[in-house]
């Protein structure tokens, strides 16, 4: 992720700028809002993020509270015998 820059970010901005800002797909935002880690505010039916809501995500995330023990795939026994038996 885009290191966030706290002296530029605008009072309140589209969630598809802010998409933009930090290379994440609208498809992970969704998903950060929908688990509660932001919130966003209807404008006419478009999506905006507040400064407010930004900083406290970066003081949550930089906290470690988002944080998951990562588990790499386990590759399939067929592959590991050596071939199909």
């Amino acid at each position: 992720m885009k290191l966030i820059e706290t002296e530029n970010i605008p009072e309140i901005q589209a969630v598809s700028a802010w998409c933009r800002r930090i290379g994440r797909s609208h498809v992970t935002v969704w998903r950060w809002k929908t688990n509660g880690w932001i919130t966003t505010v209807n404008i006419a039916g478009r999506p905006y993020i507040t400064r407010e809501t930004i900083l406290e995500f970066k003081r949550r995330a930089m906290a470690g509270e988002f944080a998951k023990q990562h588990h790499a795939p386990t590759p399939p026994r067929a592959a590991m015998a050596g071939g199909d038996q």
